[in-house]
């Protein structure tokens, strides 16, 4: 029901109402599809090309409306 936390609010509670709410989507955020070119962008040594593969991942693998969800 809560759509604003105030600033000196516990962060379990936040953390608890956004986990509540990726439970009752009908599907997992992070596509089953998805999950191999996430896990080889993962395993780059460099730091930097590891984020930056991963971003590439996302933004070519992901659904729209996955993407935008990972986005918010």
């Amino acid at each position: 029901g809560r759509t604003e936390f105030a600033p000196d609010e516990d962060a379990h509670v936040v953390g608890d109402c956004v986990k509540h709410v990726l439970r009752e989507l009908p599907s997992s955020p992070v596509p089953a599809s998805c999950c191999t070119a996430l896990l080889e962008a993962f395993r780059l040594e460099s730091k930097e090309s590891r984020i930056n593969s991963m971003r590439a991942a996302m933004s070519e693998t992901f659904p729209e409306p996955n993407r935008r969800l990972l986005q918010r």
